[in-house]
């Protein structure tokens, strides 16, 4: 879609780009396995490694592997080691974005995979059912949890 379809919060942009896309920026995205505009497909996750020469460019670490002209957009910028908000980032095909071969460990960037977050709202699930239980509850709430 071009440019003036789009709402001021998700500008589309199209043409090469000086804009780089580094290990450890934070990028929102819609899953090509959704339709565009569907709540469940919008993403936000960290960039662990680019490869502009490579199949997949982008290694995630939500573990999705993207197709070189989906459009993402940066959220936060991995700079001088540290994350640092970016709401005025734009939609750009991630082989628009200027990058080269680079990568970090997970663990340098304190990313949260998405395994790590289902596994921790499991567990607060469960221990909000314990609580219940040992509080004398006879009746099993449902919790629903959203991160």
């Amino acid at each position: 879609s071009d440019a003036s379809d789009a709402s001021d919060s998700e500008v589309v942009c199209e043409g090469r780009s000086t804009e780089p896309l580094r290990p450890g920026d934070v990028i929102t995205y819609w899953s090509p396995l959704h339709v565009m505009g569907d709540p469940r497909g919008r993403r936000e996750t960290t960039v662990l490694a680019t490869r502009p020469r490579g199949e997949p460019v982008l290694s995630l670490a939500n573990g999705e592997c993207l197709p070189a002209d989906t459009q993402v957009r940066r959220v936060r910028v991995f700079k001088y080691g540290k994350v640092k908000e970016r709401p005025s980032g734009v939609y750009r095909r991630i082989n628009q974005f200027r990058m080269t071969e680079a990568s970090r460990e997970a663990e340098d960037l304190e990313v949260v995979t998405e395994a790590e977050r289902v596994g921790r709202a499991v567990a607060r699930g469960k221990d909000a059912v314990r609580r219940e239980r040992a509080a004398g509850s006879r009746e099993l709430c449902l919790h629903i949890i959203q991160e």
